[in-house]
């Protein structure tokens, strides 16, 4: 990358870069050190067992003794990943592009985790105010208007004569065919209010009219007409709710200010002529795109014709460390995670502007945990070598296939060749789930890999 920042298009950073900021960090998974079986020296940690029992596929729940069938299948995995190992693919291209992305995600959640997550307290006072609020309507009255400057002229003249005489006296000035009640809501639950809304009225008083409010594209003027408070019973289900939702809320908020903290130093600009030419041309040639892990690959495998290779070396992005060639913005773009919709244009530019700032982000993210040795976490050791573990396998299970080797021949031969050892006072003690459910798949965030590997269907 090149220094010497330059003038272009200023990024609007904070939306973009809020944007799937990946609050949920990886667990502890190697917290529980206690293993249900040891494959040739290796453990299957118990609690690993059970987070893939919980969520594996329920047809491989076999008959009678269910636990250890779902085990020993663990287990066969195990063995071929670590004859996948032996046989050296770990250098497999796609085993290796996967891990790379996977560190990377997790690198950005750690930074997360660590500034954000772990900055968050959620009070026992927050907790019985989100029930209440969830138990709690509001009748309002609202009026809009297009600018700041027509707004404040209407809060003053609603502040002398009441928003309902100034908003009929807005209705006769524009002539609406429309009513004062047209401006008036029905009681409204406190979370089918939008956020801005709702911080708007929280501590507004009955009849007092609000600041101007911003809001999508235009302001308003609120007035609570009326409030009305259910009882709300703060039960173990509604509280663990109300204190999710009160940690979310928070986080989001942290989340925000952390970001803008890190990245408004940075100056971040984009080019608009570089970039107007990149999105023309991603929108041309996007939906002809073979799979890969960034743009720059895909479009080169396309053989996009020399108008690619043209730009390339153009500078589409300035901060105040470096610049960004077109090249390198491809290249590090992790389009599996943040991927473009091409059902319309619009929303198709939003998520290349969007996409920007993520890669901007991730990119400075995983610089600072690098710094401070967040990639030594236990966590992200153990998630990677899990996630390792179930590449490695299916990358020999591919090769086996195009060797018609067998898989099942090839699992009894490892079981003869390396020690395997279950520990059955461990598993038959485990608490389980019933096994009779139609099997759940929980996404990891924003992405849409699977939050924990699970046995592959085809066992």
């Amino acid at each position: 990358m090149r220094g010497c920042a330059q003038a272009g298009l200023v990024l609007v950073m904070s939306a973009a870069l809020s944007t799937g900021c990946g609050l949920d960090a990886p667990a502890g998974f190697g917290e529980n050190r206690v293993a249900v079986a040891t494959v040739d020296g290796e453990p299957i940690y118990a609690r690993d067992y059970v987070l893939n029992f919980e969520f594996g596929y329920p047809h491989l729940y076999r008959n009678g003794n269910t636990r250890l069938a779902y085990l020993n299948r663990m287990i066969d995995e195990k063995l071929l990943a670590q004859e996948g190992v032996r046989r050296g693919l770990l250098n497999h291209s796609g085993v290796r592009q996967l891990v790379r992305d996977l560190r990377e995600e997790l690198l950005v959640g750690q930074v997360f985790q660590r500034y954000v997550n772990d900055s968050v307290t959620v009070t026992e006072q927050d907790i019985m105010m989100a029930i209440q609020e969830e138990h709690t309507s509001f009748r309002l009255r609202y009026l809009p208007a297009t600018s700041r400057m027509a707004v404040e002229r209407m809060r003053d003249e609603a502040q002398e004569v009441g928003l309902a005489a100034a908003t009929k006296a807005f209705l006769s000035r524009n002539e609406y065919s429309l009513s004062s009640s047209d401006f008036e809501s029905g009681l409204v639950k406190s979370h089918d209010l939008h956020p801005d809304l709702m911080a708007a009225i929280v501590n507004l008083p009955v009849g007092e009219i609000s600041a101007p409010i911003p809001f999508r594209g235009q302001f308003l003027l609120l007035e609570v007409l009326e409030v009305r408070r259910e009882p709300a019973l703060a039960s173990g289900q509604a509280r663990r709710a109300a204190e999710q939702a009160v940690f979310n809320r928070k986080a989001k908020s942290r989340a925000s200010d952390f970001i803008d903290s890190m990245m408004r130093p940075l100056g971040v600009r984009v080019k608009s002529a570089p970039y107007r030419t990149l999105r023309e041309m991603l929108w041309q040639l996007y939906p002809q795109l073979p799979p890969h892990h960034n743009l720059l690959d895909a479009l080169l495998d396309v053989n996009a014709s020399d108008s690619l290779r043209v730009i390339l070396d153009e500078i589409l992005i300035t901060t105040t460390r470096d610049d960004w060639t077109i090249r390198e913005f491809l290249a590090a773009y992790p389009v599996a995670r943040y991927p473009l919709r091409h059902q319309s244009r619009s929303a198709f530019e939003n998520d290349l502007y969007d996409a920007i700032g993520l890669t901007l982000r991730d990119h400075y993210f995983i610089r600072r945990a690098l710094e401070e040795g967040l990639d030594n976490d236990s966590s992200v050791q153990h998630e990677l070598a899990l996630w390792t573990d179930k590449w490695v396998y299916r990358a020999l299970c591919d090769e086996l296939g195009g060797n018609r080797e067998s898989v099942p021949e090839t699992v009894l031969r490892l079981r003869e060749r390396y020690p395997v050892t279950i520990n059955h006072s461990v598993l038959d003690t485990l608490t389980l789930s019933s096994p009779t459910g139609a099997g759940l798949t929980l996404l990891k965030g924003h992405t849409l890999r699977p939050a924990f590997p699970v046995l592959d269907p085809d066992w």
